[in-house]
């Protein structure tokens, strides 16, 4: 069985697209360390809000 999980973030604290990436990074590596799943941004490419899907 494969499950997929999509979600939306909206990050208050970038103000541009490198805060967003630093951020996103933190995020990414945190989630990576817990939960062994791979994971990729999908939507919104602005610089305050992202969509990520994860996948086992």
């Amino acid at each position: 069985m494969i499950g997929a999980v999509h979600f939306e973030c909206l990050i208050h604290s970038a103000y541009s697209l490198k805060d967003k990436r630093s951020v996103l990074l933190r995020l990414k590596n945190k989630i990576r360390k817990h939960c062994n799943v791979s994971i990729a941004e999908m939507d919104y490419h602005t610089w305050n809000l992202t969509a990520l899907l994860l996948l086992p």
